[in-house]
């Protein structure tokens, strides 16, 4: 199947759609490091535009492309979602910042303290409202694209969070609008570990198909039980086992500044909390449950990894359990990534490019429910 690739990234979704049998013949993306990035693997076979969707029609898009109405089978992409993101809406909405002070205040009474003069929290950054930020209406820019090149199926990705109250609307809004142009749609939320991913990321998809009736959600490949028909979950030390040898060496795996005396401390599989007295710690640094789970986040090599973050703070994880920041290599193996790709750019870029990326093996199984 031809295959219009929209918010391409780095092309995680790409690859997932060529190993269940689609061809990639085009890359829409803003960022050039990343479109350089899949210059550099697929060297040369699809055409690549740097663009924003918003400014392209879909005439304009198989113009550049050298194709006619009717030849592209397959539209994939998942637009923007930090304005959909957990840590949005959380902070946005006052629920993280409510349940915060809710334990404060316990903790204040059990020690006879006055939670009103002891509360000293720091002010939240203003943050763009998920309908004034312009990302949001990316959603229904990819309907329309579709709407207007009329492929055979699609698919659209997205976080988990989409399905959230607060950006519902906008996952219906796209419906409406493709639902309207003739496609049967199905919706699967899906968790990558159980497609052979090392790691644990949530992502909604829908599949439309036009004129024809929708498909059942993919199969899994793997489970976390006992079973004779699934492959077991891919643990974090399977998936970059390979890549712990001082070959791989990154100047900025290494851990300094305020927190870093603290890491040998933190076990495998835990967080700030086991430097608190909830865990035992001798003079205790924090109190449970007042940071973000991922805060000193470090990674059990006989579990999955947590999801890998596009653009972490400096103290948010998930951290190698050798007490050093985890190397582009080894995200990308997270990932599932072939070990052959390559990614431009410097740190702070890959960093993002792997971490926006759709997991090659779960795009794999979702575009394998149309190709197959």
């Amino acid at each position: 199947m031809k295959t219009l690739s929209l918010f391409s990234g780095c092309g995680g979704l790409d690859i997932g759609a060529k190993m269940a049998g689609a061809d990639v013949v085009c890359c829409i993306d803003n960022d050039q490091d990343s479109l350089d990035t899949i210059e550099l693997n697929d060297k040369g076979k699809a055409t690549l535009l740097n663009a924003d969707i918003a400014n392209l029609t879909g005439s304009s898009i198989l113009s550049s492309c050298g194709l006619k109405k009717g030849e592209i089978e397959l539209i994939i992409g998942g637009p923007p979602c930090q304005s959909f993101s957990k840590n949005n809406y959380w902070t946005k909405s006052g629920e993280e910042s409510l349940r915060r002070r809710k334990l404060m205040k316990i903790s204040a009474e059990k020690e006879g303290r006055d939670f009103i003069a002891d509360l000293n929290l720091p002010k939240k950054k203003n943050r763009i409202s998920v309908d004034e930020d312009i990302r949001s209406n990316l959603v229904s820019e990819q309907a329309r694209l579709i709407k207007e090149i009329l492929p055979r199926a699609f698919v659209f990705e997205n976080v988990q969070s989409i399905t959230h109250p607060r950006n519902k609307k906008f996952l219906e809004a796209f419906k409406g609008i493709v639902e309207d142009a003739g496609y049967q749609t199905s919706e699967f939320q899906l968790s990558s570990e159980y497609f052979g991913v090392a790691q644990k990321r949530k992502r909604v998809f829908v599949v439309g198909h036009l004129n024809e009736p929708p498909r059942k959600e993919p199969i899994k490949t793997h489970s976390d039980e006992k079973s004779i028909y699934l492959k077991p979950i891919v643990n974090s030390g399977e998936a970059i086992e390979k890549y712990k040898s001082k070959t791989f060496f990154e100047e900025e795996e290494v851990i300094t500044g305020r927190w870093a005396k603290y890491f040998p401390d933190i076990p495998p599989g835990m967080n700030y909390k086991a430097l608190s007295s909830w865990a035992g710690y001798p003079n205790p640094v924090f109190e449970a449950e007042t940071k973000f789970w991922n805060f000193l986040l470090k990674l059990h090599p006989e579990k999955p990894s947590w999801t890998i973050a596009s653009n972490p703070g400096p103290w948010v994880g998930p951290f190698h359990w050798d007490n050093r920041r985890l190397r582009t290599i080894e995200m990308a193996a997270l990932q599932s990534f072939p070990a052959e790709y390559k990614f431009v750019g410097n740190r702070r870029s890959k960093v993002k490019q792997i971490g926006n990326a759709v997991p090659p093996l779960m795009g794999k199984a979702v575009v394998e429910t149309i190709c197959h």
